[in-house]
């Protein structure tokens, strides 16, 4: 399968704490302290999707021929 497809699939890489793929939440530890909030987490936007495909998936792609 290729990333597009899997993006497509799983609707992508989000913020845990706002849904979003775009967010304000610092992605360092070091930032986040410093303002005295949480880092940022990354995780896929329909884990549901992600659990029917992932024992199927022998290999990620994201080369096209």
């Amino acid at each position: 399968m290729e990333g597009p497809d899997f993006n497509k699939l799983v609707g992508g890489v989000v913020c845990k704490k706002c849904r979003t793929a775009v967010c304000d939440c610092p992605i360092n530890s070091k930032k986040a302290q410093e303002q005295g909030v949480e880092a940022r987490i990354d995780t896929i936007a329909n884990g549901e999707e992600f659990d029917k495909i992932k024992d199927k998936l022998l290999v990620l792609a994201r080369s096209r021929p």
